[in-house]
């Protein structure tokens, strides 16, 4: 994924990082309203399904356009026709098993828990830099800080952490299961151990080379 799409062309980091800076300084100096109406003015649909307040999705559809000139309606229907840059072949892996999903994202909640992040994100609420914006929002940094200033336990912060990355895993495939383009493996035997990693090999070559 780059930049939140498959193969995507955009201008470098920079260039986005000084767009996104100035349409969250404009909301910050002349509200939210006014910046949704920037948006209204390019992107009538996009406008009328982002709320005013969700000062971050506003601005997203107006960096859309403010970088490649197309708006993000127009952009998401291109994105959903999959035609890419480059020539791809998309992979969708998915777990048929919910119940081994979710035992691995809890899994996952309890390392990334005792392997550094409480450590990671007081170093940065201490440093200031969790005080405000997006980095405060995130998942993980947003459900540790209640621990790290005795507000809550560890059970209650994985319970938080593990049910805001299920609903985060729920909307990415959600927005892959409309792309027709990506084909879609099943990994439930892949993470119990059973399949070498050179099956994903053999079936990515199958649908290239049409050898299935």
């Amino acid at each position: 994924l780059i930049s939140g799409n498959v193969f995507s062309e955009e201008p470098d980091e920079s260039t986005t990082n000084d767009i996104r800076s100035s349409l969250l300084q404009f909301a910050q100096e002349h509200g939210a309203d006014a910046l949704h109406r920037r948006l209204r003015d390019v992107d009538p649909e996009a406008a009328a399904s982002i709320h005013p307040n969700n000062i971050r999705r506003v601005a997203r559809a107006l960096e859309i356009y403010l970088k490649t000139g197309m708006t993000k309606t127009s952009w998401d229907a291109k994105s959903r026709s999959g035609e890419n840059a480059l020539p791809a072949l998309v992979i969708g892996l998915r777990f048929a098993d919910r119940n081994l999903h979710r035992h691995i994202i809890m899994k996952r909640c309890e390392k990334m828990f005792d392997t550094g992040l409480v450590d990671e994100v007081r170093r940065l609420y201490e440093e200031g830099k969790l005080a405000t914006g997006t980095a405060s929002q995130a998942i993980g940094y947003k459900e540790i800080i209640p621990y790290i200033l005795g507000q809550s336990s560890r059970e209650e912060v994985l319970t938080s952490l593990y049910t805001a990355t299920c609903q985060y895993a729920k909307r990415q495939e959600t927005w892959f299961r409309r792309r027709d383009y990506v084909h879609w493996i099943d990994v439930d035997d892949y993470a119990t151990g059973i399949k070498p990693f050179a099956d994903l090999i053999h079936l990515a070559e199958d649908i290239c080379f049409g050898n299935s």
